[in-house]
């Protein structure tokens, strides 16, 4: 006998077990990275951190290509990207241990190194720990400013339809797609 419902395990019920799983894994990753090795600990977290950001950031873009193509086709895909806008300031938080290693990461955080290469030297004024924190901090201002305006303005659009809200979206995607193309990279 076929039953009428697909199985479906009612996702409130996974919640608990997926948190305390990710609880156990980030227990045993820190355990490992202080143990073992804490810079091959702090490459893995870069590049895990680098996949999240990613797609936050990539569906920034999505919805400011969509807002500025004013078509249809990202209809059915514009509240997924909308929540994955949404997840930017817990990846800014993700970035606050990168901040911290730096100096397991990246070799123009070492005065020592940086006297001895040229090329280093060169680029010390841009490569700095200082520095690199303050752009991080104004990118992730303007990405979560970017995020918060495309979510609540569409929002307000859904609500009142209005040519002077799909204008605000299609300037802010305008400007934006450029700010956000010269941040990321």
């Amino acid at each position: 006998m076929i039953p009428d419902q697909p199985f479906e395990v009612p996702i409130s019920r996974l919640q608990k077990p997926v948190f305390a799983i990710g609880v156990v894994a980030l227990v045993v990753s820190i355990i490992g990275g202080v143990m073992i090795s804490s810079s091959a600990f702090m490459r893995g977290y870069l590049v895990g951190f680098l996949f999240c950001i990613s797609v936050s950031l990539g569906s920034v873009g999505v919805l400011m290509i969509q807002y500025l193509t004013g078509g249809d086709w990202a209809v059915m895909i514009r509240r997924i990207l909308q929540a994955a806008t949404k997840t930017i300031p817990l990846v800014a938080l993700m970035f606050i241990p990168i901040i911290i290693g730096v100096p397991r990461v990246y070799v123009w955080s070492h005065p020592d190194v940086v006297q001895a290469n040229e090329v280093l030297l060169h680029k010390s004024g841009y490569l700095n720990i200082p520095f690199f924190t303050a752009r991080a901090i104004i990118y992730f201002a303007i990405w979560i400013s970017a995020a918060y305006f495309l979510n609540r303005w569409d929002r307000q659009n859904e609500d009142q339809p209005s040519f002077r809200l799909r204008t605000k979206l299609g300037r802010l995607s305008g400007g934006g797609l450029v700010v956000l193309a010269l941040t990321i990279t």
